[in-house]
């Protein structure tokens, strides 16, 4: 069975838009991946608001990540080179923490739990998934543990995640890289398929 994760982006959706387009895939499980939990243009998205509506509806789970896949990154010089294909600084510097063991360590946890019972989202606040650090966390589910992921546009409607073109397994350190030299890695063109 193939495992799979949505992604979404509240926007600027009032609460039932919101939780319906949730619904229409049978997700349970919401999991923020925000960095700052909070909007002062949609307060019915901060982070106690959105914990306390899925509570009242109990028929939803919310769980908070954004300190760990949250974005707003420093750079880490360290591994300057092999992310050197994003050209967005804010880009760079998350592929950069995707390095990290604590961000690796947490998504093996989400993955241990996701069970075919339920459906799980990765939710932050921008619209559209390209502009927002949820693309290189797709990358990094379908590259390194096989798993589709489906981000669920402004109206509902959805689409399968298409990888970066730069975005690579790195063999050696099992992890997803951005290098701008082909030459120097191996992809394995078979996840491509997603």
């Amino acid at each position: 069975m193939v495992q799979f994760i949505y992604t979404i982006g509240h926007s600027s959706h009032d609460i039932e838009t919101f939780f319906s387009h949730l619904k229409r895939y049978n997700i349970t499980d919401i999991t923020d991946i925000r960095r700052s939990p909070r909007s002062s243009r949609f307060p019915h998205f901060n982070r106690e608001q959105i914990e306390s509506e899925c509570l009242a509806r109990s028929s939803f789970n919310y769980s908070f990540y954004g300190d760990i896949l949250g974005a707003r990154r420093r750079r880490r010089q360290s591994f300057d080179q092999l992310n050197n294909a994003l050209v967005d600084p804010d880009a760079r510097s998350y592929a950069d923490h995707m390095q990290t063991i604590e961000f690796q360590q947490i998504i093996s946890q989400l993955i241990s739990n996701l069970s075919s019972s339920s459906a799980l989202v990765l939710m932050c606040s921008e619209n559209n998934p390209e502009f927002c650090h949820r693309s290189l966390l797709a990358d990094y589910l379908t590259l390194i543990h096989r798993i589709q992921v489906i981000h669920i546009l402004f109206h509902g409607e959805t689409c399968n995640h298409q990888l970066h073109v730069h975005a690579t397994f790195h063999h050696e350190n099992q992890t997803c890289i951005y290098p701008n030299d082909f030459k120097t890695t191996t992809i394995d063109e078979s996840v491509r398929s997603f």
